[in-house]
């Protein structure tokens, strides 16, 4: 699984969005797929190596010295140390979603008009920005103040969570 996730990691994300949404057709159930494909790698990384560093632990070794069960140790003190990290990598990467899903938008490969997508927006606007650039400016901004307040919150998490550590 790792290599699979190596493998997948080697390409940036849009173009492993691109690539799904290619092969599967435009469509927000597509999309949506597609960029939770090229995000999971990520996920599965921190995953992995947060596992790794709480496995070999002393609170884990003692708690396997005292005889408690594989599944109890995983659930009591695995999954607990490894679900923090995961939670600011989830609000981390809201905003790099956003931005895919805008682009596919944007190429035509997200959800179909007349469904109010951000990207097919700013594609419509493109063609009267001589006209009236303001069709082109609300959807860029509500992206951009989207994408910053995720990415703030997240380092907010992250921040918050980094002061908990000992």
């Amino acid at each position: 699984a790792m290599r699979l996730a190596d493998v997948l990691l080697a390409f940036p994300g849009i173009l492993t969005a691109l690539l799904v949404v290619a092969v599967l057709g435009p469509g927000t159930r597509n999309a949506t797929l597609a960029i939770t494909i090229a995000l999971a790698p990520g996920f599965a990384r921190v995953v992995r190596v947060q596992a790794l560093v709480v496995r070999d632990s002393a609170y884990v070794r003692a708690a396997i010295n005292l005889g408690l069960r594989p599944r109890r140790i995983l659930r009591r003190h695995i999954v607990p140390n490894v679900l923090a990290p995961l939670l600011i990598l989830a609000t981390l990467n809201v905003g790099t979603a956003i931005i895919a899903g805008a682009s596919l938008s944007f190429l035509g490969l997200g959800p179909r008009p007349p469904a109010p997508e951000w990207g097919s927006m700013l594609a419509q606007a493109r063609n009267y920005l001589d006209v009236s650039w303001t069709l082109a400016l609300f959807p860029g901004a509500a992206i951009t103040l989207t994408v910053m307040s995720a990415t703030a919150a997240g380092r907010a998490l992250q921040a918050r969570y980094e002061r908990r550590e000992p």
